[in-house]
């Protein structure tokens, strides 16, 4: 789909969702605006504006005929565009840019946002907020108030929302403020406190939130304590091989469709899968937080006396194939020894179900997500202006699409039938879907060779495993 061609953006775009229907696709693009397109003829049914910097999140509200559309972006607001009324309510509640937003299926008229100011917030669009206003379309312009938007780089948001209290009126939409993580002041290096990514479990209650502290945590909407991460999550997720401080930020966590996986992209690094039930700091009694040097500790050693830890990192996996066994990451916590003699190094911890490499990640927020009607696969944008297609269980790389000039950096399934949406820096939206015997034997024999090229950066491949566009076919 080449928006540039039918009315399109006119920059990045950095956000796309399909209706739960799938005949729709809204888009945000750093060309400040939000566009509203027709999957089947893909027209550009309306472009919708107000924010007036780049903008990062944009979703259909569910349950609402495709008539309500929420975003978020670089100037700190979030919008809920009603397309029947034409109106837009602005939320200005964040300080600085909203990165991510997630829409609940159970409480449809909620939503919760992420940001660089290091909050999660729950709007409900039936209730009114203090800083908060709402405009028709016809008289709401760009803001042409006495202020600016900072840059990207410096975190966005109105200059104005930076000064020391000035957010303390939008307490009634605070969920979380990860300022408030005493664990933070304890990590030296880490002074961002971005949040890049929010997901609303199916349940309604439950959802998680990926960090710049490169973890993944879990929460639940009725168990927040004092809006303080650290008092309320319930789970947290990280590969224990790396070690605080790191710059291995977690840009993208979604759950699966039955919300019992969660996967999720860091920068700098790899793609892992989790299992939402494994608690593995309790597993390997393992403290997350208790190494925060500067320099890389030592492994503790078991000494005579100690209990051995249990070698349960390969049972973990569920016999996965092509996951790695992490080493020398998070310490167990086991009880001295007595002033006994050094013992060997205790086993490895693989603290993630499964790991997909081959993509690249290094200059851009990515996102990642699962497809499949049972999310059989794990899908990511690269650097090198692919799309990267994995089997979740084996963690294998199936497939590589090429058709975008820059960076990819989002791609979503859609609801039912076998297409893909992708976007990044380029100002077009790919849609992907075979056509008849798709490929055929030589554009075939090409791919498995670019796959195999991948294998230098440590990807097993079998050339037995499931034939991701013979899915595609079959569906």
């Amino acid at each position: 789909v080449s928006t540039q061609s039918t009315g399109g953006h006119a920059g990045c775009v950095n956000t796309i969702n399909f209706t739960k229907s799938g005949d729709l696709l809204v888009s945000g693009s750093d060309d400040s605006t939000i566009k509203i397109w027709e999957v089947e003829s893909q027209k550009c049914l309306e472009t919708l504006k107000g924010h007036v910097s780049n903008v990062f999140a944009a979703d259909f509200l569910p349950y609402r005929s495709n008539k309500e559309i929420i975003s978020g972006g670089n100037d700190a607001d979030m919008r809920y565009y009603d397309l029947e009324k034409k109106t837009c309510t602005v939320y200005s509640h964040h300080a600085k840019k909203v990165l991510r937003l997630s829409v609940n299926l159970q409480q449809p008229d909620t939503f919760l946002s992420c940001s660089a100011d290091g909050t999660v917030r729950m709007i409900d669009v039936r209730r009114s907020y203090s800083g908060s206003s709402t405009h028709t379309f016809d008289e709401y312009s760009a803001d042409e108030r006495n202020d600016y938007v900072m840059p990207q780089a410096f975190g966005g948001g109105w200059a104005s929302r930076r000064d020391n209290g000035a957010m303390d009126s939008c307490s009634d939409s605070l969920l979380l403020d990860y300022k408030l993580d005493n664990l933070v002041s304890r990590r030296r290096r880490l002074t961002s406190s971005d949040l890049f990514s929010v997901d609303v479990h199916n349940d309604g209650y439950r959802f998680i939130v990926g960090s710049a502290f490169g973890d993944i945590r879990l929460y639940d909407l009725r168990k927040i304590v004092e809006h303080n991460p650290a008092k309320s999550y319930l789970n947290i997720y990280r590969n224990c091989d790396i070690q605080h401080p790191h710059n291995n930020e977690i840009t993208g966590c979604v759950f699966s469709k039955d919300s019992s996986e969660i996967v999720a992209t860091a920068l700098n690094n790899f793609i892992y899968l989790f299992d939402i039930n494994t608690n593995y700091a309790k597993m390997y009694n393992v403290d997350y937080f208790s190494q925060l040097s500067e320099e890389r500790p030592q492994r503790q050693r078991r000494t005579s006396g100690t209990a051995p830890v249990q070698s349960q990192a390969q049972d973990t996996a569920g016999g996965e194939q092509g996951a790695e066994v992490g080493g020398g990451g998070a310490v167990p916590s086991t009880p001295g020894g007595g002033g006994a003699t050094p013992a060997v190094p205790a086993p490895p911890l693989k603290t993630y179900k499964n790991i997909y490499k081959g993509h690249l990640s290094s200059k851009t927020i990515k996102a990642v997500n699962f497809y499949g009607p049972n999310s059989e696969f794990v899908i990511s944008g690269s650097d090198d202006a692919c799309i990267y297609i994995w089997d979740k269980k084996t963690a294998n790389l199936l497939t590589i699409l090429q058709g975008h000039d820059e960076i990819v950096n989002c791609i979503v399934g859609h609801p039912s039938q076998p297409m893909i949406a992708s976007s990044g820096i380029d100002n077009v939206i790919h849609l992907w879907q075979n056509v008849g015997d798709y490929p055929p034997p030589e554009v075939l024999k090409k791919k498995q060779a670019a796959i195999e090229r991948r294998s230098e950066r440590n990807i097993t491949i079998q050339s037995q495993e499931p034939n991701f566009e013979s899915f595609c076919v079959q569906q």
